[in-house]
């Protein structure tokens, strides 16, 4: 099945909000998963689990993805990720993700940016998320998308054409407390 969508963005408080619609044609039901925090390139990356996931994605009828960021770990001199720890440097990890990820780029509904891809972004103005997205030909943004989901039958009056509005990001905030997650959710309602 080949995906289809359609993408316009609007700028809200400094956030660039990307509308995606995805029709996935006169299917009954989908699966979305919600994939995100791989951490490519991390030692606790946990590559047989991954493909295992990825592979039954793939093998799984109306399965699809939204990947919600920090598909690589980025770590970088500087940041709070151990650098020298790393089992690759962030371009080999963007490779490996682009080569893991491929078989199931049909079934990608779009991806997001983490805070780990936007540490690179931030030192370097290179978004290796935008990238895999780019390679990928999945609709991106670095703050979030809004996708309009749908599916199922047209012509046949007892089954109903169904329609989802998802909000998508991979959501971050500095602290543990009860205040700080308000903060996160107060800033993520403005949108």
């Amino acid at each position: 099945m080949l995906l289809r969508f359609l993408r316009c963005s609007v700028v809200v408080r400094r956030v660039v909000l990307y509308y995606v619609a995805h029709d996935l044609g006169p299917l009954e039901y989908a699966y979305i998963i919600a994939m995100g925090d791989l951490h490519i390139g991390d030692p606790l990356f946990n590559e047989k689990k991954f493909l295992d996931f990825r592979d039954w994605i793939l093998k799984t009828p109306n399965t699809y993805i939204v990947l919600l960021g920090d598909v690589l770990n980025c770590a970088i001199k500087g940041s709070k990720s151990d650098f020298y720890g790393e089992l690759m440097p962030v371009q080999q990890a963007k490779k490996y993700a682009l080569q893991v990820l491929e078989p199931v780029a049909i079934k990608i509904l779009g991806l997001v940016a983490g805070n780990h891809e936007l540490r690179c972004w931030r030192e370097t103005g290179n978004d290796p998320a935008e990238d895999i997205a780019t390679a990928l030909k999945v609709p991106y943004s670095p703050d979030g998308l809004l996708l309009n989901i749908k599916l199922g039958n047209y012509n046949n009056k007892k089954d109903c054409r169904l329609n989802y509005l998802l909000y998508m990001t991979h959501g971050y905030g500095g602290g543990r407390s009860k205040g700080s997650k308000t903060n996160v959710l107060d800033r993520t309602s403005a949108i």
